[in-house]
């Protein structure tokens, strides 16, 4: 196997050591822990570092049509890593790059994407489901605290586009980021 699909396979194995209900529940006991912040920080970091060394071999590879639509096709096993790299580098982008011939078929991408929409979808429910078991959905975009309501309303008047919970969410941790 090549490094490439060891990166994948390292993020998808440290995406489930992580993400076990002991491990959270212990870290979301211990968030306040200086130490334990910083190592959500370095996962962080990991997962971005990783998915940037694997655009660059994607980015770079020599017969970079195929080479590059084999790499994204082995790699789709490979969920967590994925879902991740989609979110920081569009792979919709990568293949109307590699792709803008009218000649080539139209096939491949049609894969890729329905494979990846597959992904992201069975991804998201996971993550929906990991907030909920928490109780972290509880409530989401109403809140029980005057104050905050009426902050999460004058923001949804100046934001319209964007939803309560989107909203809830984002002050919930912008008041967290500025308490530390």
């Amino acid at each position: 196997m090549k490094s490439k699909f060891r990166i994948a396979s390292f993020i998808d194995r440290l995406e489930d050591c992580i993400s076990t209900d002991s491990a959270f529940a212990n870290l979301v006991m211990s968030s306040s822990h200086p130490n334990l912040r910083c190592l959500l920080r370095l996962y962080d970091e990991v997962c971005a570092e990783a998915s940037q060394l694997f655009h660059l071999l994607i980015s770079s590879a020599d017969n970079a049509k195929e080479t590059s639509v084999m790499k994204l096709q082995e790699v789709l096993v490979y969920e967590s890593f994925i879902f991740y790299y989609n979110l920081l580098y569009p792979i919709n982008e990568t293949l109307t790059k590699i792709f803008s011939s009218e000649s080539d078929s139209q096939d491949m991408p049609l894969y890729l994407n329905d494979a990846l929409n597959e992904i992201s979808s069975k991804r998201t429910k996971v993550i929906i489901e990991r907030l909920n078991s928490r109780g972290l959905m509880t409530q989401l975009g109403c809140p029980a605290d005057d104050e905050v309501r009426s902050a999460m309303n004058e923001i949804g008047e100046l934001l319209p586009h964007f939803s309560p919970q989107f909203i809830h969410v984002n002050y919930y941790h912008s008041v967290e980021s500025t308490e530390t």
